[in-house]
């Protein structure tokens, strides 16, 4: 860890550092992470909630755009260093996270409220991902 630091503080390309380095699938994509539903390197923060550690949220409290979060480490999972964006590298996937919230927000509503129903040889509804599941 203490080299991919240096390197990383000796202004080295974080991408290629990740590539070289990481030991997480997101090494091969330069070390982005990506909303797996949508392909987007752009997460909202409920499902950056969700699904990482709280450590991460604490460690990108104080970085500034453009810096890196100390290295922490994850139990059963490694070393972590993290790399605020530009948002000129991010900013064409923005528009696919602000208009996802905004279509959530309008249909929620009426998909909690809706009677939906699915013929069984195709599965059933599922509420909560909003889509028909098989039937197990």
């Amino acid at each position: 860890m203490d080299l991919v630091s240096a390197l990383l503080s000796a202004g080295q390309d974080f991408a290629a550092i990740a590539q070289q380095f990481s030991v997480d699938a997101t090494g091969a994509n330069g070390g982005v992470i990506s909303d797996e539903s949508s392909g987007s390197e752009c997460i909202s923060q409920e499902i950056y909630e969700s699904q990482f550690s709280p450590d991460f949220l604490t460690a990108l409290a104080d970085v500034p755009v453009g810096g890196l979060s100390v290295p922490f480490e994850i139990p059963n999972a490694g070393w972590v260093i993290l790399l605020i964006r530009p948002y000129d590298e991010v900013s064409a996937d923005l528009p696919v996270l602000i208009a996802g919230s905004a279509v959530t927000d309008v249909t929620d509503p009426f998909m909690q409220s809706a009677k939906i129903w699915v013929n069984p040889q195709y599965g059933r509804w599922d509420l909560e991902s909003q889509s028909i599941v098989p039937l197990s």
